[in-house]
């Protein structure tokens, strides 16, 4: 039977936090100190979450086309190694499903390259001002606030839409919660570009690379 692996975009499946980067390239370096430490927090579960996405969004005047610029070289960021595992469990059988905190259209650009079905990736979406500068997030979006990737599960688990063993991957506190509150049957805690000591301790299983979770989803 096929099963169901679940994994998270930024600092997970690519080396950046993709809306700090944008924000970043809008910003001076005192900024960027600010939005690190606004990532760091909300990672580790110290902040809400969508407290954390629209004050990012305040921080710096960030456009549409900053969006767009972004998922014309994701690419680039692809976590070393990480395409093997994916394009494998893809080949296997299995089911592979992004969900982020992160922006579509940054998303789908790896999600093409590595054969995973659009419909099987669920991420926000920025709303505009009628000038295309970016004034928030669809608040309609269960993944702008804080438990959304829970309510996202629940509710694809309810639509039988997540066959077999349910497995998330990731590197925040939002994709351990779904496996600390029973909504994932198996949680595997990724360090590739940043350890959360929060998300290590509760981890069943926590791997540094991408070697270390092809290992984990392909062992005996």
């Amino acid at each position: 039977m096929a099963d169901t692996y679940i994994f998270d975009f930024d600092s997970t499946m690519v080396s950046i936090e993709t809306l700090d980067a944008i924000v970043k390239d809008n910003a001076d370096a005192q900024t960027d100190a600010k939005v690190d430490d606004i990532t760091r927090r909300c990672m580790n579960g110290e902040i809400d979450f969508h407290e954390s996405i629209t004050t990012r969004l305040k921080i710096a005047r960030v456009h549409s086309d900053d969006f767009t610029a972004m998922a014309e070289r994701i690419l680039d960021y692809i976590t070393e190694g990480i395409d093997r595992a994916i394009r494998d469990l893809l080949a296997r059988g299995d089911q592979v499903l992004i969900i982020s905190g992160g922006f579509v259209p940054i998303v789908l650009p790896i999600a093409r390259a590595l054969g995973i079905p659009e419909e099987n990736c669920f991420a926000n979406t920025c709303v505009t001002d009628n000038d295309g500068f970016v004034t928030g997030v669809d608040n309609t979006n269960p993944l702008a606030y804080e438990g959304g990737k829970n309510k996202l599960v629940q509710q694809l688990r309810k639509d039988g839409r997540l066959p077999g063993k349910v497995t998330m991957i990731g590197d925040g506190m939002s994709d351990c919660k779904v496996y600390l509150d029973g909504l994932a049957d198996d949680f595997i805690g990724c360090g590739f570009w940043a350890v959360r000591p929060a998300v290590r301790d509760k981890s069943p299983l926590f791997v540094t690379d991408a070697d270390g979770l092809y290992e984990a989803v392909f062992k005996p």
